[in-house]
């Protein structure tokens, strides 16, 4: 009963309907997995660039600990060190 044809075939009641709606299905899958790929590759992206001027940057911590990723220049003005000296962080 969990069958995608089936349900399109109650709901509809044609194999015309049920065809659109497994491509329709298909094409959902298809425009999540390009959305999660996206996604991706901005996290990505955003994990090496500095959220304040852009530049190339990397993980950095305040005692508090607030993180951010900054470039070295940024971060010696706001105060942040690289993660992994930043009070014993690995």
């Amino acid at each position: 009963m969990g069958d995608c044809a089936w349900q399109a075939t109650s709901t509809t009641g044609g194999k015309t309907s049920d065809k659109r709606a497994l491509e329709s299905v298909a094409d959902l899958v298809r425009r999540v997995e390009l959305a999660e790929g996206l996604v991706r590759a901005a996290e990505a992206r955003a994990s090496v660039t500095c959220e304040l001027c852009g530049t190339a940057g990397v993980l950095h911590r305040t005692p508090a600990p607030w993180c951010k990723t900054l470039c070295p220049a940024c971060a010696e003005r706001a105060g942040y060190a690289p993660a992994t000296e930043a009070h014993g962080a690995a």
